[in-house]
């Protein structure tokens, strides 16, 4: 669209947004486990048919960062007809921990695959070693089932033979069918929502404007970034250990901003290690991508937002299987980049901002803010 009307852009935003918001309200209320419906542990988005993100619910950020990923690798996977919906919940095809299970559903307009609507939940019992299926594990098999992409349903039918063998590996059988079902609905809701708004504008109209979203969203980061002062600003943190050894986890984490531009470098990060703290490549990207914009409203993260960033990852412990390495709960890059990544923290960059960080980090760590090239080694004990 050469020209566009900026009341509807923001129209069309919003309509997406609340799609995505009705998506978690299905989800949270027809689910049976406390962990979505009390925990709320659930994201819902809507993607275009590239897999890029088009808009996303008040939800998990690792869920939303990620979840682009897993929905490319359906892409790339499987064949979409109309009808289908994909489930998967492999960390190294865009999962977070093996707990998380996606679910994807293509949003066809004729036979044209326009869009897709996508969630991902924290199921209570994936199997494994130990309930709850996140134990203090050493390599990805004892953690649970691990589900690539594959059709729970085909062409509108449920196929029961998959559903069988996931309920058979796991716990609490009747609890997971029901979560899943919930996630089929959800999906269900966003594809209705998805196609209403086709009727009423057009496709051509709504495939414009979602574009524009994408390039609007790209824009605002890259402002965000030339606010930011030239320099490198890099941050050193430590887990206690990896739960299977006493030794102290390094994160260490570079960010150089040049000319409106960012490098995420983890580099000189610990390797590998065999318990449950490691994160794969989805975790590692999509932490840094979300905190430039944390402290500027609420604004859409649409896939506009990585195409401003690059990062460079080491060899060993984000990589595509490197080793079936316990993957866990994410913990490995959320430190450097959740709880103090340099990009929302540095003092001089945003005068007047907090050195950002989880809840509790704040008093703690409120006067440690860095200087370009400075480097400061912090041991949480």
């Amino acid at each position: 669209m050469k020209t566009y009307d900026p009341i509807e852009l923001e129209i069309f935003k919003n309509a997406f947004v609340s799609i995505s918001e009705e998506m978690g309200a299905v989800l949270g209320r027809t689910a049976l486990s406390p962990n979505i419906k009390e925990r709320k542990d659930y994201s819902c988005a809507v993607f275009n048919r590239r897999g890029e993100t088009l808009a996303q619910g008040s939800h998990i950020p690792v869920h939303l960062g990620a979840m682009p990923l897993s929905v490319r690798a359906a892409v790339r996977a499987l064949a979409f007809e109309p009808g289908d919906v994909v489930i998967l919940n492999d960390p190294y095809h865009g999962g977070t921990h093996l707990p998380d299970i996606t679910c994807i559903e293509p949003v066809f307009v004729g036979k044209k695959l326009s869009f897709f609507a996508a969630n991902r939940a924290h199921h209570s019992d994936v199997g494994g070693m130990t309930p709850g299926s996140m134990p203090l594990a050493t390599e990805i098999f004892q953690e649970g089932m691990i589900l690539p992409p594959l059709k729970l349903i085909r062409r509108g039918s449920l196929d029961e033979d998959v559903l069988r063998l996931i309920l058979a590996n796991v716990r609490t059988p009747e609890e997971r069918r029901g979560d899943l079902l919930a996630q089929l609905a959800a999906c269900e809701k966003g594809r209705q929502r998805i196609l209403e708004s086709v009727e009423k504008y057009g496709l051509g109209k709504v495939l414009g404007y979602s574009s524009l979203i994408q390039d609007y969203t790209e824009k605002f980061l890259r402002k965000t970034l030339k606010d930011i002062p030239d320099g490198i600003y890099a941050f050193e943190d430590y887990l206690d250990d990896d739960g299977i050894s006493d030794d102290p986890v390094r994160i260490r984490v570079a960010v150089r901003i040049r000319g409106g531009k960012a490098v995420v470098d983890f580099r000189g990060s610990s390797p590998q290690v065999k318990g449950g703290v490691n994160a794969n490549d989805a975790v590692t990207c999509c932490r840094p991508l979300r905190l430039p914009l944390a402290d500027r409203g609420r604004h859409s993260i649409q896939h506009g937002t990585p195409e401003a960033d690059r990062d460079h990852r080491p060899a060993g412990p984000c990589r595509q299987r490197p080793a079936p390495g316990c993957n866990g709960g994410r913990e490995r890059r959320d430190v450097a980049a959740h709880r103090r990544c340099p990009p929302r923290s540095p003092g001089q960059g945003h005068p007047g901002q907090d050195p950002g960080g989880q809840p509790g980090d704040h008093e703690q760590h409120r006067d440690r803010r860095l200087r370009p090239g400075q480097r400061q080694d912090v041991r949480l004990l």
